[in-house]
């Protein structure tokens, strides 16, 4: 999200949504989200997706996902996730063996952040996924599949890093 705005996006998203989670509102936001169809797919596709070759059912799947989560989770889920901030905590994640998987064009998460995670992770590999969005998983499931299956091999030929 644009710097500028951050601040107080932050600090308005998690009313917004609980207000919108709530009794009557909570409803009318569910039929909202059911009947829009078109924009929820094409604003799936934008903002879920960085190349133009994803499948539309691959983009329906999300979109369909997504719809089906109720307001009241989302609503939960984004102030949990606003409020965690486990940066202090990521030296530890050196003690074990790690991947950060980035789309370069993942427009919810800055791809810049993903690889300040890897750097703040000391032995950290990065897999930068060239042309992907933030969907990964369905975008570009055979890299992220590499990068799940060299993580095991290095767990399994004992790559955990050396200690300090």
């Amino acid at each position: 999200m644009p710097a500028p705005i951050r601040p107080a996006l932050t600090r308005a998203l998690p009313v917004v949504l609980n207000g919108a989670a709530k009794g009557k509102r909570a409803i009318l936001v569910e039929r909202g989200r059911r009947v829009s169809g078109d924009l929820a797919f094409l604003t799936t596709r934008l903002i879920g997706f960085g190349g133009d070759d994803v499948s539309p059912d691959t983009v329906a799947f999300l979109e369909q996902m997504i719809r089906d989560t109720p307001i009241e989770v989302v609503a939960r889920f984004c102030q949990a996730l606003l409020a965690c901030d486990m940066r202090d905590a990521l030296p530890v994640l050196g003690t074990v063996p790690v991947t950060v998987v980035v789309g370069e064009k993942d427009r919810l998460i800055a791809a810049r952040l993903g690889i300040e995670l890897a750097a703040e992770i000391p032995g950290a590999q990065l897999v930068w996924v060239p042309g992907a969005g933030h969907a990964l998983v369905l975008e570009r499931p055979d890299m992220v599949n590499r990068a799940i299956t060299e993580l095991l091999a290095r767990v399994a030929g004992g790559g955990l890093p050396q200690s300090a």
